[in-house]
């Protein structure tokens, strides 16, 4: 389980120690670490510790306990390539055969992981009954349960985190107590064997205790490299913990048994937490594993307290979602709503706009009747204007080539002269000339001549022709004649013909 703040509890057999720590920006901080001696009763040492445990107000942080020695085993299995088995089923069958052997029950949990290309399964198993205990001793310290792990693979996590990294080959750290030691071997992050050890540096603080211990550690390396044989697994170093650390000679003579530099845990870390980190090795790893990073680690809490512990971690985080998930939807239903009022009212200007522009149409729809009025109205005066000048270059073509006895009664446009009484293919045609004749006009001219033969209208048509500004000039046919009986009322007793003579001036 993951804590914002955890208090390592390393309960050891003449001594606990405390530390509370957190995590920031990744790096593990040591806020805090004490210890305090506990006598062999164990009532009077769970009342020493709970009270020392309020007294520094660590009741309300989660508290990871460690579990080591005879109750706990770390079992590490390779997993064959093409292994049809999942890693749960592996863990099952390896659970059972443990239990199998040493006729007990055990609370277990297990983690796969990669190290030197191979793929290994860490199981991780305690007696039911040491398990239980841990618990109840935590309830009845009045401290907030935290978890429980192993307390090697706590021990190797404080090495880890507080020590040089990107270091070859592996480590074995070693817990050394006052009736016992813990031996710890991992590559990188990841604990790869783990032996727990009844010699300590015993209570006179001989050399006997010391060597034996030395010798079996010696012996733990053995075995490691025959388990894990391959140059990648190699031991590079040894790191010491623990207040059986700080007996002179103790390095010196683990040393000079496994062959290997060996140094105590405040010569390995980059920075010293706190005075005589060696003593609160542990319980650092043991508070990192509280707020560990990088994904879920060994756990051995029983199921049903280990699901409460998580589902009561995860409630904040999912009142925060939950909260963070309201005042979002809130955020997007007032962005909908700005956006839709803004809408609305892009919608009324576009609206306003659109009666403008509907205000314009209609005032151009008046004008554009009061224009075509207009052009009606002035229409007769450019057909005048018009009309006009061509007449003048008509009257100008008659004065020169008419005769003196022959008389004109009319000179008209041909459009006014006939004045519809043309078929309406012939004024079709007029509307829409062939391009030969555009500049040209029709002009008719009506007189009475006294010639019978029409000698004198003949001589002025051929005289017309000849203008420039005439470009054709013919006698009317009858069948064109305009029907005036007015008109042939006046000239009926004059004796005289009538004639219409149909020209083409050009247009000036």
């Amino acid at each position: 389980m993951i804590h914002r703040e955890t208090v390592g509890l390393d309960v050891g057999s003449h001594s606990a120690k405390v530390v509370r720590a957190m995590r920031i920006g990744g790096r593990l901080i040591v806020r805090d670490a004490a210890w305090v001696h506990l006598p062999p009763d164990p009532s009077e040492r769970n009342r020493i510790l709970a009270a020392f445990l309020a007294d520094k107000g660590y009741n309300a942080v989660p508290s990871v306990l460690g579990l080591s020695g005879r109750d706990l085993m770390l079992n590490v299995v390779e997993l064959p390539v093409g292994d049809p088995r999942s890693v749960a089923e592996v863990a099952a069958l390896e659970q059972e055969r443990v239990e199998g052997l040493t006729e007990q029950e055990t609370a277990s949990d297990h983690v796969a992981f990669r190290s030197a290309g191979h793929r290994y399964l860490l199981l991780a198993m305690a007696r039911s009954e040491a398990v239980g205990r841990g618990a109840a001793m935590l309830s009845g310290l009045g401290a907030e349960v935290g978890d429980i792990v192993p307390g090697s693979m706590a021990l190797y996590r404080a090495v880890h985190e507080l020590g040089r990294p990107h270091l070859s080959g592996s480590t074995m750290c070693v817990d050394i107590g006052h009736a016992g030691a813990e031996v710890v071997v991992g590559r990188g992050s990841k604990v790869l064997f783990s032996r727990g050890l009844s010699v300590g540096v015993g209570g006179a603080l001989t050399s006997g205790p010391v060597s034996s211990m030395a010798d079996e550690i010696a012996a733990c390396l053995e075995s490691f490299h025959a388990s894990f044989p391959g140059a990648a697994f190699v031991v590079k170093r040894v790191v010491l913990s623990g207040g059986g650390a700080l007996v002179d000679g103790v390095p010196d003579a683990i040393g000079a048994s496994t062959g290997l530099e060996t140094i105590r845990l405040s010569n390995w870390v980059r920075k010293v937490p706190v005075e005589e980190v060696e003593r609160y090795g542990r319980a650092i790893g043991l508070a990192a594993c509280g707020v560990r990073r990088g994904g879920a680690g060994i756990s051995l809490l029983p199921r049903a307290l280990r699901e409460s512990r998580i589902l009561r971690w995860q409630k904040q985080y999912w009142i925060l979602s939950s909260a963070a998930l309201i005042i979002l939807m809130l955020l997007i239903v007032a962005g909908t709503l700005a956006e839709l009022r803004w809408d609305n009212e892009s919608l009324r200007l576009r609206q306003v706009e659109l009666e403008g522009l509907r205000a314009l149409e209609r005032k151009l729809a008046v004008y554009d009747r009061l224009n075509t009025g207009l052009e009606a109205q002035i229409a007769p005066f450019r057909t005048a204007i018009k009309n006009a000048e061509i007449l003048k270059v008509a009257l100008g073509a008659i004065a020169a080539s008419k005769h003196p006895d022959d008389w004109l009664s009319l000179l008209a446009d041909a459009d006014a002269y006939f004045d519809g009484a043309r078929p309406d293919e012939e004024r079709s045609s007029d509307v829409s000339p062939h391009p030969l004749a555009v500049g040209f006009a029709q002009v008719i001219l009506e007189g009475y001549t006294p010639v019978d033969d029409f000698s004198t209208v003949g001589t002025m048509i051929d005289e017309l022709r000849k203008l420039a500004g005439i470009v054709d000039a013919d006698l009317l046919g009858d069948e064109r004649l305009r029907d005036d009986p007015a008109r042939d009322a006046r000239w009926a007793d004059t004796g005289c013909s009538l004639f219409v003579v149909e020209m083409t001036v050009r247009t000036p």
